[in-house]
């Protein structure tokens, strides 16, 4: 048997790289070879940007002559890119290949390159896999492409984001005069959702290649060549078109009315792509938080826990790490990561993207768990853990362009200290794993309530208390139905109320989903004399949209409602419990959710909705109270 071909060490791996070249492809066999070069300028070259897909089965090429064994996805791109460019294959960059994984001395520095090794090239040949199973895919692709620029001239780049920007309300776009796009059907989107929900763009390394590239990238699906301009609008337009065509015909995926994100990879990575061109690292740098925290985190996977971070540092110039050290524990790194983000910031709103460690217990994992599943980590409450999405969104980052949903507006945040503190009353320890905040206890949560039954139960308390009023009672019902709202619309605070469909499809839902619970269901409608909660006899409700009870069962996913002692209402982390604390900290724009431990010390729970003091109105409520500390761990 012939020896298995060996690497030979790079002289310096921190300018140096391999490159590959196919020397030929012939009945079932391809022959590579590798070199080396000094630096990323001593010759052009193309880089690939796939997904490496599953470990096994691997299939064998010949490397100078000598066997070597690569996955199959790298094969068959290799198989059909020399069909389709083989000019581009005489040098061309391939991670899994050109770097010794098994050498641990070369792998860091060479991935810590990364994004300077795509930034090189000359091109960036993006292969997605083979074929749709379907032929006529690529063709209703390519037709859904041609109608959408047909119907949009002209409009290239952030020009077309404009556009879908102004028809992002759906009564818009329907009303719109687009005859092309309106007569899309449902196959023609589906072929958009099946190519742009394809694995590729799933995984978190392909925001440095292809961001950093520096044309647009070349894509290829099976042995069609995809127009990376026209896979960015379709991307886009289906979420303003396609989504509401396929949801109303009831053919949209199961993954995502189950509650998988629809959302427009291609485009967003595009959209970021132009902005990297137009004002480089420094702007990237300055999102890195929020790109690692949110839509990063919940839209893209990765092998190890530690590439949701690495995988973002060259892009973003992100240079506060430690040197890249795969046996580093991600604890300690996310730890460290996290209070530099928040040091650096003062930002106490970066809190609303962490949630408690059981609210995380059934989310996907978004990167490989060594531990078998278990989300068990040894890491502070009130650091985020990035293996699980985040469900729900930052309330901060959703309503940030909403001037009136700030609970802490009017509240004037603690001076400085004699030492020097700063006046945000934020404190990092790294060292013991305890931030120190500075704010108001605002009340205790009384009950909570999450499945139809719960909500039920909870109405039946609100009707039940003699000290309410029947104006009370409907206030506090009132509230139930616009927090049970919240995240399906920016405008449902009292500012900017609920609007009577949504309204509308909270109660429809509940009456749905309560048909199971009859006992409990009758006695709350013989204390709703004046049906506040259900129709009275005779009256029917109105039938609510598609999209409206769609959204409310997305706006109710992650989140629980509550009741609390001095009766408020609101919602919060589906890890809440009765008991727990509602904290208004200086600064935030919400209120957070803690729970007390030993020692006066509280863990994080996450961040919460109060109706009816998002706007300011703690200032009067709290006037001539002085904010404590409290201590997280």
């Amino acid at each position: 048997m012939e020896a298995p071909y060996t690497y030979t060490p790079i002289g310096d791996p921190n300018c140096g790289i391999r490159l590959l070249s196919v020397t030929s492809v012939a009945n079932g066999s391809v022959s590579i070879s590798l070199r080396e070069v000094p630096s990323l300028t001593s010759e052009h070259y193309n880089c690939l940007s796939y997904t490496w897909g599953a470990q096994h089965p691997e299939n064998e090429v010949a490397c100078d002559g000598r066997p070597l064994a690569i996955r199959q996805n790298i094969y068959n791109a290799l198989v059909h890119l020399h069909k389709l460019v083989p000019d581009k294959l005489s040098a061309i960059w391939i991670d899994a290949v050109c770097i010794d994984q098994r050498n641990d001395a070369e792998k860091p520095p060479q991935l810590a390159r990364m994004h300077e090794i795509y930034a090189g090239a000359d091109a960036v040949l993006v292969w997605l896999g083979g074929a749709p199973a379907d032929p006529a895919a690529i063709p209703r692709f390519e037709d859904v492409v041609r109608r959408i620029e047909a119907s949009f001239p002209g409009a290239d780049g952030s020009a077309f984001w404009d556009c879908m920007l102004q028809l992002n309300d759906g009564a818009s776009a329907d009303a719109a005069n687009l005859p092309l796009v309106h007569e899309i059907d449902a196959e023609g989107w589906l072929a958009v959702h099946d190519l742009m929900h394809r694995k590729y763009f799933r995984r978190q390394w392909i925001w440095q290649e292809v961001i950093a590239s520096r044309d647009d990238p070349v894509v290829f699906c099976g042995d069609s060549l995809v127009s990376w301009e026209g896979l960015r609008k379709a991307s886009h337009a289906f979420t303003i078109f396609g989504s509401t065509r396929l949801i109303g015909e009831g053919r949209m995926p199961q993954a995502d009315l189950g509650g998988m994100r629809t959302v427009n990879l291609p485009y967003q990575l595009a959209w970021y792509r132009d902005q990297y061109r137009q004002s480089g690292q420094s702007w990237m740098r300055s999102r890195f938080g929020k790109l690692v925290l949110q839509g990063n985190r919940n839209s893209y996977t990765c092998w190890d826990e530690r590439d949701r971070l690495y995988a973002m540092t060259g892009i973003c110039g992100f240079d506060r790490l430690a040197s890249w050290d795969y046996g580093r524990p991600f604890e300690e790194l996310y730890l460290h990561f996290w209070c530099d983000c928040l040091s650096r910031t003062n930002e106490v709103n970066l809190l609303t993207f962490v949630e408690g460690v059981s609210a995380r217990a059934s989310r996907p994992r978004m990167s490989k768990d060594p531990e078998g599943g278990i989300y068990e980590a040894k890491i502070p409450s009130w650091v985020p853990d990035l293996r699980a999405s985040l469900e729900p969104d930052s309330l901060w980052a959703y309503f940030e362009h909403c001037d009136n949903f700030n609970i802490s507006k009017g509240l004037v945040e603690r001076s400085a200290r004699p030492d020097g503190e700063p006046g945000h009353g934020m404190r990092v320890d790294e060292e013991n794993g305890r931030l120190m905040l500075s704010g108001y206890l605002l009340d205790i949560i009384q009950s909570s309530a999450q499945s139809a039954f719960e909500i039920l139960d909870m109405v039946k308390h609100i009707l039940s208390n003699p000290n309410g009023e029947e104006h009370s009672h409907q206030g506090a019902v009132e509230a139930l139905w616009k927090s049970m709202a919240l995240l399906t619309s920016r405008n449902v605070d009292q500012e900017f109320p609920v609007s009577d469909v949504m309204a509308l499809a909270a109660r429809r839902w509940l009456l749905q989903l309560s048909s199971g619970a009859a006992s409990l269901r009758s006695d709350v409608q013989r204390l709703d004399a004046n049906s506040i909660v259900f129709p009275s006899k005779g009256q029917n409700l109105p039938r609510s949209g598609t999209h409206e009870e769609a959204a409310l069962t997305w706006g109710m996913r992650g989140m629980k409602l509550f009741h609390t002692k001095d009766n408020w209402v609101g919602k919060g982390p589906e890890s809440l419990q009765a008991r727990d604390e509602l904290w208004i900290i200086p600064g935030a724009v919400v209120p957070f959710v803690l729970r007390p431990v030993l020692n006066g010390e509280r863990v994080f729970v996450g961040q919460a909705y109060i109706h009816g003091i998002m706007s300011g109105e703690a200032c009067e409520i709290l006037k001539g109270r002085e904010p404590v500390e409290v201590v997280l761990v």
